[in-house]
């Protein structure tokens, strides 16, 4: 028996690793096991989704950090890795975190920006995060299933260091892969497992430089949830689509992707564009707007759900046992996809969008005014496009940008007469940023997976 550990605590993670793909890909061998903790409360709708009795599920054990630790010593690992995108961070926030106040700015960099450039500082931290901490809250499931190879799903997380750190003591093989295409440039990893699944290019190219992997061992294995965008099966029609969003198929429409707490200006925008598309400025038009996820119950959008030609898309599938409060359904994920597929454009502030639509070869627009604001009222919305990992999305060509209404009238209209404009760029943006596009990304992933996996490990 091959026995893999994970945690699966943020619908993300669920989406990425149990309903794309993956684990099918690694019970496709006969003599797997996946023993997978996860919140209590979702136990009861994992197993109706994942009945294989080969799939286990745990509870979560009871995890927290003292004060000290969390105030002092995760910041100091954290920080280590004090680049551009850091720096963003911290001066505009995070749409988790507020803005540093500019003394405390200041202070910061004179600390951490000098530490940062010490070579030895970040495996020092490393070090000193698995000797100065014990966690060891997961060593009785190490000891009842003794697995073979232990999986970090998401790489800031409390419980997937936990999972690693007792999997390093016991010299248990481990391989992470970041839940997202953002987090390997803008923190340092607290452990440092021994392999890397990374979906992009730049990742892979991050995890060298910021994070000390050797080349030989990263696997560049795409994203999983880019395989159900290929499947010819998974096409709607345009009027498939255009009935499930209840909007005139004889019309084109737009759609824009609200970034929650990092856009706090997102009503305001869907407001303008609702009116567009009321006053028939742009031509005929319909608009699709999608909330944030964690802000669908929030309501945003009430002001213009009605408007002749708007939608408010919010089948969102929420379960408050996910850190994240999502947890997107495979049919929400193809749903999600012909919408995109049909769009005429679409419209996101510094998103995944970008690569969606790349994928799916839409029109996209990037909005760099007016929806991030700091608490002076000054808009930053351009400066947080200054991310380091978004460079790429931005020099491809492959995105469209607009910096006042003015502009994102004109790209909206053009995208809609010459959607083919920016295709070349499209085309370098899906080549650059969105992996291997083979259909075959899970399978690569489980075979990392299980390329790691050592018979009698010990445990």
């Amino acid at each position: 028996m091959t026995t893999i550990f994970a945690v699966v605590n943020k619908g993300l993670v669920c989406r990425n690793i149990l309903r794309m793909g993956p684990l099918a890909r690694l019970l496709d061998r006969p003599d797997a096991r996946v023993v997978l903790f996860v919140p209590d409360r979702a136990i009861p709708d994992l197993r109706a989704d994942f009945p294989d009795p080969r799939v286990v599920f745990e509870p979560l054990p009871p995890i927290g950090y003292s004060k000290l630790r969390r105030k002092l010593f995760v910041p100091l690992v954290r920080n280590s890795l004090f680049n551009r995108t850091r720096r963003i961070h911290m001066r505009y926030g995070t749409g988790k975190a507020t803005a540093m106040p500019p003394w405390l700015y200041a202070l910061t960099f004179a600390f951490y920006f000098p530490l940062s450039h010490v070579l030895f500082i970040r495996p020092a931290l490393q070090w000193l995060e698995l000797r100065l901490f014990a966690d060891r809250v997961f060593a009785p499931y190490f000891d009842r299933y003794r697995p073979e190879v232990a999986v970090q799903l998401s790489i800031f997380s409390k419980e997937d260091i936990m999972l690693v750190k007792e999997a390093k003591r016991r010299r248990v093989p481990t391989v992470a892969m970041p839940k997202g295409w953002d987090t390997l440039d803008k923190l340092t990893m607290q452990v440092h497992p021994d392999r890397l699944v990374a979906q992009n290019e730049p990742m892979r190219e991050q995890a060298i430089r910021n994070h000390r992997y050797a080349p030989e061992d990263i696997t560049l294995a795409g994203f999983p949830v880019f395989d159900a965008y290929l499947r010819p099966e998974n096409a709607w029609t345009r009027e498939r689509t255009c009935a499930a969003l209840g909007v005139d198929p004889a019309k084109p429409y737009i759609v824009y992707g609200a970034e929650g707490p990092w856009s706090a200006g997102d009503p305001a925008l869907v407001e303008r564009l609702a009116q567009w598309v009321r006053e028939a400025s742009l031509g005929p038009l319909s608009l699709v707007v999608r909330p944030y996820f964690i802000d669908v119950d929030k309501k945003l959008y009430e002001s213009v759900r009605g408007v002749p030609g708007v939608v408010i898309d919010d089948q969102h599938r929420l379960r408050d046992y996910f850190q994240d409060r999502w947890d997107p359904s495979p049919e929400e994920v193809v749903r999600f996809m012909n919408v995109v597929r049909h769009a005429a454009a679409v419209l996101c502030v510094r998103s995944t969008l970008s690569l969606d639509a790349a994928v799916l070869d839409r029109p996209c627009i990037n909005i760099l005014y007016g929806v991030t604001v700091d608490k002076k009222g000054r808009d930053v919305t351009r400066w947080i496009y200054g991310v380091d990992f978004y460079q790429d999305v931005l020099k491809s060509g492959g995105v469209r940008m607009a910096h006042s209404d003015e502009e994102l009238k004109r790209e909206i209209a053009d995208a809609i007469a010459h959607p083919a404009a920016d295709a070349a760029g499209r085309a370098r943006l899906r080549e650059r940023m969105c992996g291997p596009l083979d259909g075959r990304s899970a399978e690569r992933v489980a075979a990392a997976i299980l390329a790691m996996a050592r018979p009698g490990a010990p445990a």
